[in-house]
């Protein structure tokens, strides 16, 4: 799909011929492929490895999340170090792994405007709006909770 927005070359799928993806994820990776062009090191390793690294490095974090999430209990650290599904599809450039580790933060700042007496608003509705973004669906779930 960028190779065919950005280079004007490739087949897209039915799935972005009849408008049902969003263009948020891979518009991600476009801003990163942009950034290595700028700079003049858009090699063929950085093209493959950065997106990985991104998606590596978030779903990290969202590992993290659940964690802190779970009161840092032994069993949730046990959960997430076992996941072989995790392990397999975290780092892994799909669409659900980004909403996984999305939903996954979202959830871990949950309920959303405050925390330990801190207002976190900007941040947890970036992370709403990212997945309101990514599925249009997520609408339901900003909608209720606000």
């Amino acid at each position: 799909m960028i190779n065919y927005h950005t280079c004007r070359y490739g087949h897209l799928t039915w799935e972005w011929t009849r408008g049902i993806r969003s263009y948020f994820y891979p518009s991600i990776f476009a801003a990163i492929y942009k950034v290595l062009d700028v700079l003049k090191i858009d090699e063929r390793l950085f093209l493959i490895l950065l997106p990985r690294i991104f998606q590596a490095l978030l779903s990290a974090y969202a590992d993290y999340r659940f964690y802190e999430w779970n009161n840092r209990k032994k069993w949730s650290l046990f959960i997430v170090a076992t996941s072989w599904f995790w392990f397999y599809t975290g780092s892994r450039t799909l669409i659900n792994s980004f909403e996984a580790a999305l939903t996954t933060i979202a959830l871990s700042y949950f309920p959303w405007g405050e925390s330990d007496g801190k207002i976190l608003l900007p941040f947890d509705n970036f992370i709403t709006n990212c997945l309101l973004f990514c599925r249009e669906n997520w609408i339901l779930m900003d909608y209720c909770t606000s």
